[in-house]
């Protein structure tokens, strides 16, 4: 199989089809996953579908798990990014409630007998 580690990482970066990146690991032998391997395949991941990512504070802890991944961002710094991530998620989980609250309202209801 033709493996991405012979591109190297700017391989993964141009990869077209994430599986492939994750085949690759399979190849590497019975090892299980390689942590940093793992962690910046999840950011390729994110940057695959970076129309649908558009808080930045989801952009900020992507950057700074590659950062962390290459050793240039400590342990606090990654654990400061996955809890703004969080709010983020709850920000974004709590909007989606008002909006169904709203949609729900605005349906006119049905009684079930036709006019």
């Amino acid at each position: 199989m033709n493996s991405m580690r012979s591109k190297g990482e700017s391989g993964w970066a141009s990869c077209e089809v994430p599986r492939l990146m994750f085949l690759d690991f399979e190849d590497r032998g019975k090892q299980g996953l390689i942590s940093r391997e793992l962690r910046l395949f999840a950011c390729t991941c994110c940057r695959h579908i970076s129309n649908l990512i558009t808080d930045e504070r989801s952009w900020q802890a992507v950057n700074i798990a590659e950062r962390y991944a290459d050793g240039n961002a400590s342990r606090d710094e990654l654990k400061a990014a996955h809890d703004s991530v969080e709010l983020a998620v709850e920000s974004i989980q709590q909007r989606i409630k008002e909006i169904n609250s709203a949609v729900q309202v605005d349906k006119p209801h049905r009684s079930g007998t036709s006019e």
